[in-house]
């Protein structure tokens, strides 16, 4: 069999795996913790966040360090990491960088939620896509389907997927004067634009996504997350991605007031998009939510320490 065959052979059979696993997947809230709620009261509140994120030698593309942290959502201190060097013997393939990543995460959080329950966090955010995907099942959906946990998917890059476009993206964000990735996160994602074309509803035929199972963002109704609100009346740098079949596969977003790049957020699993755009709004003093960026930083710092010599 020649080496093109071979990679053939393996998209097929790659994509078979990501379509029997995307029958198991939730694009809406399935999990306890209120986003914003009082810690004295009786309620569960959303304490620990998570972040994963993959770094690469710049000399060998086959030498890899996965990390994981924990953030405090008081505190936005980290109170969990770890790491590990691997080699990647899988290829990278287009669309299926999850089969070529997700093993090293999946084991780091696997062994987090055995040895530290204490610290398990709630959501874990991805540095990749979720549904925002051309088969609807990027890393953050595969991550957040095995380990069965809510997931994120935070990409800095969009994904050219359904009619969607960068220049599309550049012509209907705010083009404010830009500063850099240092300045202080500002509130730019206002209710109104949380109400704006939110998917809450499932992939999978068996799971209720029911008031019971949608959370009330901010005061937000599930009622208020189904209305359709024209796109210019969006007061603030968040964008729906719509695509050319009318899918709403995620948000386009500004995260703080002086940055022109935006991210893309996508339903990874047993999140809305609602949800997610408000955990990534609040983890931003930065470009990059604070999970992921303490994961990338960390990973990089691994790589540096083992490999820089």
């Amino acid at each position: 069999m020649s080496e093109i065959d071979g990679i053939s052979k393996q998209r097929m059979l790659w994509q078979m795996e990501q379509e029997r696993l995307k029958n198991r997947l939730v694009l809406c809230d399935d999990f306890a913790p209120r986003i914003n709620c009082d810690r004295s009261g009786s309620q569960a509140c959303l304490r620990f966040i998570g972040g994963v994120d993959v770094s690469f030698d710049k000399k060998d593309s086959e030498l890899a360090c996965g990390a994981l942290v924990v953030i405090d959502m008081d505190t936005m201190n980290v109170v969990y990491e770890d790491f590990k060097i691997v080699h990647l013997t899988l290829p990278y393939i287009p669309g299926f960088l999850a089969f070529r990543e997700s093993p090293v995460l999946l084991e780091l959080i696997q062994k987090l939620m055995k040895e530290h329950p204490e610290v398990a966090p709630d959501v874990i955010m991805v540095d990749g896509n979720g549904i925002l995907h051309p088969r609807g099942f990027g890393l953050a959906s595969h991550i957040g389907v095995l380990a069965n946990i809510p997931t994120i998917g935070v990409a800095k890059n969009l994904y050219h997927v359904d009619g969607l476009s960068r220049s599309h993206i550049n012509t209907n964000l705010k083009t404010d004067e830009v500063n850099d990735d240092t300045t202080n996160h500002v509130d730019c994602v206002s209710k109104e634009c949380l109400n704006t074309n939110l998917i809450t509803k499932t992939v999978g035929d068996n799971y209720d996504c029911s008031d019971d199972a949608t959370h009330h963002i901010d005061g937000v109704s599930k009622e208020q997350l189904n209305t359709n609100k024209k796109r210019e009346e969006m007061t603030c740098d968040v964008m729906p991605l719509t695509g050319d079949s009318g899918q709403v596969l995620g948000m386009a977003l500004r995260s703080h007031k002086g940055c022109t790049k935006p991210i893309f957020i996508s339903i990874g699993h047993r999140i809305s998009l609602g949800t997610a755009v408000s955990l990534v709004q609040k983890c931003g003093k930065y470009r990059i939510p604070e999970p992921i960026r303490q994961a990338d930083i960390r990973s990089r710092e691994r790589m540096r320490l083992n490999f820089s010599k």
